[in-house]
């Protein structure tokens, strides 16, 4: 069609017209200029203006020899709907646009050509950007979708993608989670729409910026605010990408005080020498103890050690600072030790940002002095397990009050921050020292801070990480607050009439979710707990482990069933092509070349697979993602093959390889152990349904024939009836190993045992030779190689215990159960505050020296112990099935616990009881419904008056059993709320009397082997101390007469008082202690 000569020139005036429009909409300072720092190489500059909501502008520099020029521009743009991510803190699908400078890369688009100077790629219907974090090739450009994997298609009906730049983001290296697929596209409409992370504008702006942009010019493009280059052209010194000046040293040092919220999960304690701390984020951590210093490490780096503040005199020596040390504070954010001088008080406060290389330390003083102190420290910068490469270099910039250490082999750099620093100084051992002054004035306005921060050429800028960590402290401790928030609202809320209890489980959560960690190198997973490394750098046990497969089953209660998925799927990258799976991956991988020749530990586990399999059967029962599991099926497949191939034919048993480990690190010598067999059987029946899942028959059929015969084997060979106990399992020579060790107790609870076995199996382990008043021993104490300090030979493990406790709870043991599984919850700030330790002393309650403050799998214990075992609750998402069987304990009147993950539905339970009634109440929120079977159980005795749901009279099943009465009631499709409400009477509970668990103390508090009604005398096997006395509590309104010749009884206001006096004269066992009976007439009352 032709136009009038008048019709082109009013078109092209409304044409400029519309364009001056647009520039005079956009902010004044759109035109300033590019920094002048750039990468040296680089010609032409992309600059688009921070921004707080989507809408910003884009300019185009090139660079001559008179400096920058701009080129074109401004012009509006849009970016990811939620604004740009500061530093470092980008992450996949969080819907913001990452903040740096990066390199141009292609251009792509529809056409088969374009007009630009960049390298052009055309798209097709078979282009894919992986935008998945567990795919080996995350954040590229595939050809052909990669099946159960997260694409985008690069070829859009839309328009977006008909032209394209490609930002060259998390590319060198490629880091998962960490964001994906960052173009400049064609923006969506007029640009009323925001991105999901890419910078984008019209299309006629976008074609005219591909026909400047010149691949020979080196283009980049600044986002945001500040430079996260990883470029290693870009200067460590370089300016604000938009020519902002840095703070000077005035101004970082004076950081405005802000409230050091603690937030509702606090532990105080008063302080002592030994006791660990840390503060944690995703990127790097703190952790030690007043006595051996702390130590910083920011992943896969040990940044230094020995890190320590003294007293300063001008006239003589350092003063130690410890002695003044009163008070430990720990929340999940943060760590404070509280020094107290008398007349001044100083607060010392550790906190980690989440997302960022680097850690900060907080000094405020109250008082009516000033302070002179010294920061004593040693650097370190090598990676966990390694060494430094080269001699350590260093400087001290005074102008930022910074010394400055480099390890130029690994091009590593440290900096230790210290804005009112007033001198430095290193001794011949290596030690840096900075000397600062404290004033009591600034204090009442002001923190002081200690700012540390790595650079590597993985995550280059440590000034920028200092500056930030300076310029925004504040922002930074609330946002991990934040997260430390979130955390706990997922979570299930508990709220029963202990409130150490509650805050336990809280912590529980807390401390499972800062076990995940990222690393630069090798992407994010759990590693398996924290210690300190003294001079080395092996912190155990900071790296990757095997034992989220078995702590799936706590992580799935606390809604964190994504934890899980993701480290499953990090750490079977690393399955060696025979299907067998990794133990051990230290984080230093991509430093030791020969890692999996080398170390001995890597696969050395042959129990490993068979625990993998288990927790992917478990992952399905718990969520019922068949997408995950499809996508894994091939891996999972290998690791089977694996196991079948060292699976015995002769009696379906696993076999450990010769020079491996099972169950127990102690012994080589052990062919077939056990809790390894039980786990066999479970991972097999979790299988078998997966692959009928998946359509896989045959399999299916194979592994419920190897679960039967591997099943009818252990009971065969593993139970020794002279015992009662299962035995450790056979030698290589297929001897029996008849020690007897708690570890199958992990079988009781989740495998197939035989009740009536495992009963007697509990028995044996309720006696003193094998319990403690903090729970079971690892190995029985009358055992010739049984060691109280041994870490596998008579210690104490919360993860063996886990398996008793829910096992005693099963197996109407509830009484012993809590009693166990509370000195688990004391167990929580018994060393640390906050984390569970991995292994305490058999001979007193304390930590093992050997063991580390802040273990994985030793949350199993307080998690697992309430959900599996106090509440008796199983989750069955693939079937829509849920049961629960609670056992309260006598002293608890009401529970109620909201928000546990039933798959895609949520469940709220409330719990009341008193003498004569128990109420149960329940919210189910599940699309569809799930059938729910209500078991709990009543005390031992108990005759039923009436059973009502919803207010009706409900018929239900009845089972007696000396402990206790049990009743089963079966809703089908059931959704919404019921309370099921029961009156009874008659019924006895009991409760020893027991001392307070103490740091230090030694076991002597009552051993019970047996306790129920027989007939109408209520009867308990006992154990404890000659000549001491042991009172035991009965809640019952039945009368009670003492038939016991050491018995003596007593009314009380709950029931009757039973006090048992263990004979002086008795023969004594391996503990020390003698056997005795309590015995109790409770005849039923006539109704």
């Amino acid at each position: 069609m032709k136009y009038s000569r008048a019709t082109r020139l009013l078109r092209a005036a409304v044409t400029v017209l519309s364009l001056s429009l647009s520039a005079s909409a956009a902010p004044r300072h759109a035109v300033e200029p590019p920094p002048d720092r750039l990468p040296a190489r680089a010609r032409q500059a992309i600059v688009v203006r921070p921004t707080r909501g989507f809408h910003t502008t884009l300019t185009a520099w090139e660079r001559s020899a008179n400096g920058w020029r701009r080129t074109a521009g401004p012009w509006p743009a849009v970016i990811g709907r939620n604004g740009f991510a500061p530093l470092g803190e980008k992450r996949e699908g969080d819907g913001r646009t990452p903040s740096g400078v990066f390199r141009l890369g292609l251009a792509f688009g529809r056409p088969p050509a374009l007009s630009t100077g960049l390298e052009y790629r055309q798209a097709t219907d078979n282009d894919y950007w992986v935008d998945d974090p567990a795919s080996p090739v995350y954040n590229r450009w595939v050809q052909g979708r990669p099946a159960g994997v997260s694409c985008e298609k690069m070829l859009l009906n839309n328009g977006l993608y008909d032209a394209g730049i490609v930002i060259e983001y998390n590319t060198a290296p490629i880091v998962p989670g960490r964001g994906s697929a960052i173009f400049i596209h064609v923006w969506d409409g007029d640009g009323q729409n925001a991105t999901a992370g890419c910078v984008a504008l019209d299309r006629a702006r976008l074609m005219a910026l591909l026909r400047r942009l010149d691949a020979n010019a080196n283009p980049v493009i600044v986002l945001g605010s500040a430079p996260d280059s990883p470029d290693p052209e870009w200067p460590a010194d370089a300016q604000h990408p938009l020519g902002k000046s840095k703070a000077d040293r005035a101004g970082r040092a004076a950081m405005p005080r802000f409230p050091l919220e603690r937030g509702p999960l606090v532990l105080e304690s008063q302080a002592s020498p030994e006791q660990h701390f840390e503060a944690l984020g995703e990127h790097a951590g703190v952790w030690g103890s007043l006595a051996h210093g702390v130590e910083g490490w920011a992943y896969p780096f040990k940044l230094f050690d020995g890190w320590t503040l003294c007293l300063a005199h001008d006239d003589g020596p350092l003063a130690d600072l410890r002695p003044f040390a009163s008070r430990h504070v720990a929340t999940p954010h943060m760590a404070q030790t509280v020094y107290d001088g008398g007349d001044w008080r100083l607060t010392l406060t550790w906190f980690v940002p989440r997302s960022q290389p680097g850690m900060m330390l907080l000094l405020d003083l109250d008082g009516r002095r000033d302070l002179d102190l010294a920061l004593r420290f040693r650097p370190v910068l090598a990676p966990m397990h390694l060494s430094a490469t080269h001699p350590l270099d260093w400087s001290w910039d005074s102008a930022r009050g910074e010394a400055v250490v480099r390890e130029p082999g690994r091009q590593l750099e440290l900096r230790v921050s210290s804005p009112t620093a007033t001198a430095h100084r290193t001794d011949e051992n290596g030690i840096h020292e900075i000397r600062f002054r404290l004033s009591h004035r600034q204090a009442e306005r002001r923190h002081t801070p200690i700012a540390v921060a790595l650079g590597c050429p993985a995550r280059p800028g440590a000034p920028r990480v200092i500056d930030r960590l300076l310029s925004d402290g504040g922002g930074l401790y609330r946002e991990s607050m934040r997260h430390s928030a979130r955390v706990i609202e997922r979570a299930p809320h508990v709220e029963t009439p202990n409130a150490e209890v509650n805050d336990a489980l809280r912590w529980s959560a807390i401390s499972l979710d800062q076990l995940r960690v990222c690393n630069p190198y090798l992407g994010c997973g759990l590693v398996s707990g924290y210690s300190a490394s003294g001079q080395g750098t092996r912190p155990k046990y900071c790296w990757f482990f095997e034992e989220p497969t078995l702590t799936a089953c706590a992580y799935h209660w606390l809604g964190m069933s994504g934890h899980i998925r993701e480290a499953l799927r990090f750490l079977q990258r690393f399955q060696h092509a025979s299907g067998k799976t990794a133990h051990e991956v230290v984080q230093s991988l991509p430093f030791w070349t020969n890692y999996f020749r080398e170390f001995p530990y890597a696969y050395m586990h042959s129990d490993g697979p068979v625990y993998y399999l288990f927790a992917y059967g478990d992952y399905y029962r718990a969520t019922g993602d068949l997408d995950f599991l499809r996508a894994e099926w091939p891996r999972i497949r290998r690791t089977l093959d694996w196991c079948f191939a060292a699976m015995d034919p002769a009696d379906g048993l696993m076999r450990i390889e010769p020079g491996d480990w099972g169950s127990s690190e102690s012994s080589v010598a052990v062919w077939k152990d056990t809790q390894l067999q039980g786990m066999w059987v479970r991972a097999l029946r979790g299988l078998e349904r997966l692959a009928s899942a998946l359509n896989e028959p045959d399999l299916a059929a194979r592994c419920h024939a190897a679960a039967a015969q591997a099943g009818a084997s252990i009971q065969a060979g593993l139970w020794d009836h002279t015992l009662g106990a299962y035995i450790w399992g056979l030698d290589r020579q297929g001897q029996p190993l008849k020690s007897l060790v708690p570890h199958q107790a992990l079988s009781f609870w989740l495998g197939e045992f035989p009740p009536d076995r495992v009963r007697r199996a509990l028995e044996r382990m309720a006696g003193a030779d094998f319990r403690t008043d903090w729970g079971v021993r690892s190995l029985v104490l009358s055992d010739s190689n049984y060691d109280p300090q041994h870490y596998q030979s008579g210690s104490v493990w919360p993860v063996w215990n886990a398996g008793v406790i829910v096992a005693d709870y099963r197996h109407e043991r509830g009484i012993e159960a809590y009693r166990t599984w509370l000195a688990m919850v004391r167990a929580r700030t018994l060393d640390g505050l906050g984390p569970m330790p991995e292994v305490l002393d058999g001979r007193c309650f304390r930590r093992l020296d050997e063991g580390v403050p802040h273990q994985m799998f030793s949350e199993l214990a307080l998690v697992n112990g309430f959900f599996d075992g106090l509440l008796g609750l199983d989750v069955d998402v693939p079937s829509r099935r849920i049961e629960l069987a609670p056992t309260l304990p006598p002293a608890w009147d009401t529970l109620r616990v909201t928000r546990i993950p039933c798959g895609p539905g949520v469940l709220s339970l409330g719990l009341k009881k008193d003498r004569h009634e128990f109420q149960l109440s329940l919210d189910l929120d599940w699309p569809g419904g799930a059938t729910v079977v209500l078991a709990p159980h009543l005390p031992a005795g108990a005759k039923l008056w009436s059973v009502t749901l919803d207010g009706r009279p409900h018929a239900c099943h009845i089972q007696e059993s000396p402990a206790a009465t049990r009743m089963r009631i079966t809703l089908p499709h059931c959704a919404g709320k019921h309370t099921l409400r029961l009156r009874h009477a008659d019924g006895i509970e009991w409760m020893p009397l027991d001392d307070p668990l103490t740091p230090g103390a030694v076991s002597r508090n009552l051993r019970v082997i047996r306790a129920g009604l027989e007939g109408q005398a209520w009867r308990m096997r006992v154990e404890g101390l000659p000549g001491r006395s042991y009172p035991v509590d009965l809640f019952t309104d039945r009368d009670a007469v003492s038939t016991g010749a050491s018995t003596r009884i007593d009314r009380q206001k709950h029931g009757w008082r039973v006090t048992w006096t263990a004979p002086s004269s008795a023969t004594t066992n391996a503990a020390g202690f003698v056997e005795g009976e309590i015995s109790a007439a409770l005849p039923a009352r006539a109704r």
